[in-house]
């Protein structure tokens, strides 16, 4: 029976699949850095959230038109139906 003192050994695969720890150094730095990849997929990120900001505005606004038009002619049909 192993001791409370030892770590249980980690089969290859699992080593393989374990995550590395952060340096704290940006794969855009340092001598093998890929700043053609990087200039071409800053604006595909640029457009992405912008993406994501007009979703949310767009869902906002259909809400709005939803509380402000649809709900009040659906409740005057009804009362006055």
């Amino acid at each position: 029976m192993p001791s409370a003192t030892t770590t249980p050994r980690r089969s290859p695969a699992t080593a393989r699949s374990t995550p590395r720890a952060w340096t704290g150094r940006s794969p855009c730095s340092g001598p093998g850095a890929d700043w053609p990849l990087v200039l071409l997929s800053f604006p595909l990120v640029v457009l992405i959230m912008l993406a994501h900001v007009a979703s949310v505005f767009w869902f906002d606004a259909l809400y709005g038109f939803a509380l402000g038009f649809l709900l009040p002619e659906w409740l005057l049909g009804r009362m006055l139906g």
